[in-house]
């Protein structure tokens, strides 16, 4: 959230949230770490910095676009 928020205030008018992190994810692949559960904001942080003992707060998304259901048919598309 925190990312697109200042995404915004640079002038970026283009981007979702859920798009931006799905182009930083593309273009710094593989230092991106991005992590996500529904219902949270992502966590975005660089793979090296993971590990230094980074304490993660989680904020509540109430734009969340991850349905339960869409997880449920991904997660049968698995098997």
């Amino acid at each position: 959230m925190e990312i697109h928020k200042q995404y915004e205030d640079f002038g970026g008018k283009v981007l979702s949230r859920h798009s931006l992190i799905n182009y930083l994810s593309e273009a710094l692949h593989p230092d991106l770490l991005v992590l996500s559960s529904p219902g949270v904001a992502s966590i975005v942080l660089f793979r090296r910095k993971a590990s230094t003992g980074t304490t993660f707060r989680t904020v509540e998304d109430a734009d969340d676009d991850c349905s339960s259901q869409a997880m449920s048919s991904l997660g049968r598309n698995q098997e």
